[in-house]
């Protein structure tokens, strides 16, 4: 069954939202979403609960990298084992981005790479492993129609960095084409999309707080 959103839905599942800005965000997912098959009751609360823990409640569209070194230590345990080795990384967005991201995510080693396609749009696409599939799709003339042609992967990245309806355009085609998701979707499958978003289970409390507010509201 299909579904409309509100600015008062949205803003009632994202509190911090502006009534205003609620209202705007409604109109893009209101366009954007059918284009996907992504405007039903079944797919609906899954995806708005991700986009609200991946954005910080739609605030965050380029991924925010400026962490001290003990907050690096325990965002990349793997990369990082002591307090010397993350300093030269510590508030330093860049270099911490092209330490993380190169070498993989299609990313290439000894780059700017992991800085360039660094967490981007609401869903926070990450390395060039999802931008050029995304890119080639949006050449290809597919999902929602946006005024604006890139000519290159950069250009993709500074839209969805930049442009609402751009950053929930990318978000469904994560959630959508990438990762598919509306099977989990309609078998509520929460878990199972956190999983394909994250690649773990980062942040899972969060989302299924943003998850279960969504299916009060949607239905």
């Amino acid at each position: 069954m299909s579904f409309t959103i509100t600015g008062a839905l949205l803003k009632s599942i994202a509190p911090s939202l502006d009534i205003t800005r609620a209202n705007s965000l409604a109109a893009s997912l209101n366009k954007i979403t059918p284009v996907y098959n992504m405007n039903t009751i079944d797919v609906l609360p899954a995806f708005i609960a991700q986009l609200a823990h991946e954005s910080q409640e739609f605030k965050a569209k380029s991924e925010n990298l400026n962490y001290s070194a003990p907050a690096i230590l325990k965002t990349w345990p793997k990369r990082f084992k002591t307090i010397e080795e993350a300093q030269p990384f510590a508030r330093n967005p860049q270099a911490l981005a092209n330490k993380v991201y190169n070498g993989r995510m299609g990313n290439a080693a000894g780059s700017n790479d992991g800085w360039n396609f660094r967490g981007s749009g609401f869903m926070q696409m990450t390395g060039k492993d999802s931008i050029l599939p995304y890119f080639n799709y949006k050449k290809a003339g597919k999902g929602y129609l946006l005024p604006e042609k890139p000519q290159t992967a950069e250009e993709v990245v500074n839209l969805l960095r930049t442009s609402d309806d751009w950053a929930i355009d990318g978000a469904c085609w994560e959630f959508a084409i990438c990762k598919g998701c509306i099977p989990k979707a309609t078998a509520k499958d929460f878990l199972g999309i956190t999983k394909a978003i994250n690649g773990g289970t980062i942040g899972l409390d969060s989302r299924e707080l943003y998850y279960k507010k969504a299916l009060e509201f949607i239905a």
